[in-house]
Formats: C-alpha cells, structure tokens, sequence
C-alpha cells in the first residue's frame, strides 16, 4: 500500500502550529521542574558563558551579506544576573527565558521532518517506509530580542 502523498511535509498544516505550541509548554514546563543548578548551566551555554559566567567570546561581528563585508564588531560583556531568568514560560510556540515583562530569550520549537518520517523527497512515494518519529523536536532557533539587555556592547572601530 503507497501513504497518502498529503503526508509529506506542507505549508500551512493546521495541526503543526498546534503541535508545536504543545512542545514549547511541555518544555517550558520540563526545564522548569530541573533543579537550579541544571537550569543555570543550560542558560549559560545558551548564552556562551564559562562557569564564572564570563561570555567564551571577545565580542561578537555583524556581516553584512549584501556588501559581502564585516559591518560592525562590538566587544561585550555580560550585563546581567542569568539567576533572574532561570524560569521559563511558553509563548505559543516559543519557549522563553524570563517573564512575560522580561524576557531575554525566546526559543521555538519545530520539527523539520514532522512526526511522521521515512518519506525521504529523494525516494519515489512507493519507497516510502513510514514510521513515527522518535524525536519530535529537531530544531530550535534561539534569539535574543535585544542583545544589549544581556550583554553590554562597545563598537570596535574598522579600520577600512
């Protein structure tokens, strides 16, 4: 028997959006059961901090893909207290570090291949071998919506 050719990957799926939400709040809801301890070294290496929570880097380089160049380069250094954010909530498909009112990361939940898998876009339908994925969430793109709230940033002049 060939699957439906409707279940491979769509736009727009209506139980996708649904199914993420529902991960980002389990979680939000796991992170938040860890213990302190556990809970502060995910969020130091989300944020690439040693154990003296100092950032592993100098700074950070903003390129700029249409000049094909380094726009910007900014030393930092932590700006914060990462014991204030060690709790998390869920946001509809996000799972974010803080408070409603403050919140430095926001992190979202997606599965690239779906829940069902075996249905590789390089084998011809027939191929297909369906089975349920055993790893639901494949992807989380993490963003800071504002560095300069985690991090204090002084431009590093170029020299052109």
């Amino acid at each position: 028997m060939t699957p439906n050719l409707k279940w491979k990957r769509v736009k727009d799926c209506p139980g996708a959006t649904y199914m993420c939400e529902k991960l980002a709040q389990a979680g939000s809801n796991a992170y938040n059961l860890l213990d302190v301890s556990t809970r502060r070294q995910i969020l130091q290496k989300m944020l690439d901090l040693d154990k003296r929570q100092m950032p592993n880097t100098e700074g950070i380089i903003y390129w700029n893909a249409d000049k094909n160049r380094v726009e910007k380069m900014y030393r930092w250094e932590l700006l914060l207290d990462i014991d204030k954010y060690l709790s998390t909530y869920s946001d509809g498909i996000y799972i974010c570090h803080g408070t409603p009112d403050d919140t430095i990361l926001r992190t979202q939940t997606k599965y690239n291949n779906g829940i069902i898998e075996g249905m590789s876009s390089k084998k011809k339908p027939e191929e297909w071998r369906p089975y349920k994925s055993n790893n639901y969430i494949s992807s989380w793109n993490c963003v800071a919506p504002n560095l300069e709230k985690i991090f204090r940033m002084s431009e590093v002049d170029l020299i052109e």
